[in-house]
């Protein structure tokens, strides 16, 4: 590797070096509150046992992921979207700027080279923390073991309950860990590519987090309207969820005991949805780069490519449509008569998304004059 790509890489290090201790410090957070949780538990599941009047509060069965996926499920959702914001923004910081764009542009480094540096950035913060996660999860398991053991020796949950069985535990962290990691990849690079195509941090996180909310968005809208019961929302919201969910029983002899067990949902299914998000963006980082997509050209054009603005206005159309013959009860049911029972969602999303579309580009024309007349 060459001095000056030696010390770009270094810059962009450096760049995201405090998003990556933040996140170690999260992950470590995340398990000292797991730890708490759990470490008087097995006080309480003896002091259960001898006194069962008074102390009813003990559960059996995966106690270390139940308290695990309790933590995550408070505020995991926001914190890996403000973690991946951050990401990005460090990633791109000032780039956007006329100013140090073009001073970018003339050192003596590919510009592919370059994204791929950037992009190594971004995915080596997403690696250390999922690594991270998986070894303060398996150290925050190993003081508790002994305690959780006891308690799985004495109340065997795959024993008392009809289909129960205690998982891995530390198999089920380093999953999270892993589920964890593809599912952050395929945001960055979902919101790397937005930045290199739009040229305005606000409006690129808009719309990159705009993109990543469609599959569950459209999926969840699908299985209203159907009325059935698919699992593909559940698969769409993989990149916020990625956890295992929680299976509760009882144990229901005088007293009714919690049981808890732990499985992944839909796994595969959520694994292939991630592999192929993060195979799109990369080819689309690949065209960004055959097309110089990612190189700003004006101070005055946000966008470089016609295509690419279309392609966001339209999608940011019919998604307003939709909403709005959603929320207005335009939805089509069984046993519908009339033709605007039958077709009402989609000439309200047809109208209102034609509405919104005329009104960006009505927008969009009259900052341009503007500009040109300046």
């Amino acid at each position: 590797m060459s001095k000056p790509a030696v010390t770009y890489m270094k810059r962009e290090w450096k760049k995201v070096l405090p998003v990556f201790i933040l996140s170690v410090c999260y992950a470590a957070f995340v398990f000292i509150l797991v730890f708490i949780t759990l470490k008087g538990a097995n006080g309480q599941f003896r002091l259960g046992m001898a006194y069962p009047d008074e102390y009813m509060s003990f559960q059996i069965g995966d106690i270390f992921m139940v308290s695990l996926s309790s933590v995550l499920g408070s505020f995991h959702g926001f914190a890996i979207i403000v973690f991946e914001a951050m990401l990005i923004r460090k990633v791109f910081y000032q780039e956007n700027r006329a100013g140090v764009s073009d001073f970018l542009r003339i050192l003596p480094i590919r510009e592919r080279n370059k994204m791929a540096m950037k992009v190594f950035a971004g995915e080596s913060v997403i690696f250390g923390f999922s690594l991270f996660f998986g070894i303060f999860g398996s150290i925050t398991n190993a003081l508790l073991n002994t305690g959780l053991t006891e308690i799985a020796e004495i109340m065997p949950i795959d024993k008392l309950t009809a289909d129960g069985a205690l998982s891995n535990t530390y198999q089920m962290i380093w999953q999270t860990s892993g589920m964890m990691f593809l599912a952050l990849s395929a945001m960055f690079l979902v919101l790397f590519v937005v930045q290199c195509c739009v040229h305005n941090m606000p409006v690129a996180m808009f719309t990159g987090f705009g993109i990543l909310f469609v599959p569950i968005y459209y999926t969840s809208i699908y299985d209203y309207i159907s009325v059935k019961q698919t699992h593909m929302n559940v698969v769409a919201a993989g990149f916020l969820s990625h956890y295992p969910s929680i299976e509760y029983g009882e144990v229901g002899w005088e007293y009714d005991i919690p049981a808890y067990t732990v499985e992944w949902e839909y796994m595969g299914e959520t694994i292939l949805f991630l592999s192929v998000v993060i195979l799109l963006a990369v080819a689309m980082m690949v065209l960004i780069l055959r097309l110089r997509w990612n190189i700003k050209e004006s101070n005055n054009r946000m966008i470089n490519s016609p295509a690419v603005a279309e392609f966001i206005i339209t999608g940011l159309s019919i998604s307003a449509g939709t909403a709005v013959a959603f929320i207005t009860g335009n939805v089509p049911y069984a046993g519908a008569e009339t033709a605007m029972d039958k077709y009402g969602f989609y000439i309200v999303t047809l109208i209102v998304g034609s509405i919104v579309w005329a009104l960006i580009h009505g927008i969009g024309l009259a900052v341009m004059k503007r500009h040109q007349g300046a």
